[in-house]
């Protein structure tokens, strides 16, 4: 089960909705479809954040990856 969140208040829904879409807020990484596995993505994460400790680096860089390795079409349905 996944829940996407379209920015504070909703803000986005209907832009997700309209495009078919959705999104996460990490703009600085560029086109995820780009990214091959999951080392690549905590590879580049690390690049674009130097300053963050290892662990905090691992765990968004983990959940990015859930984001683009398993969500696929049709997970996400309507509005809660």
């Amino acid at each position: 089960m996944w829940m996407v969140r379209a920015g504070r208040g909703g803000f986005l829904a209907q832009d997700f909705e309209d495009r078919g879409v959705v999104s996460v807020g990490f703009g600085e990484l560029g086109d995820l479809t780009k990214i091959k596995n999951s080392s690549e993505l905590v590879a580049l994460y690390q690049k674009l954040n130097p300053d963050q400790k290892a662990g905090k680096v691992r765990s968004s860089a983990e959940r990015l990856a859930r984001f683009r390795f398993e969500l696929q079409k049709y997970d996400c349905k309507g509005r809660a």
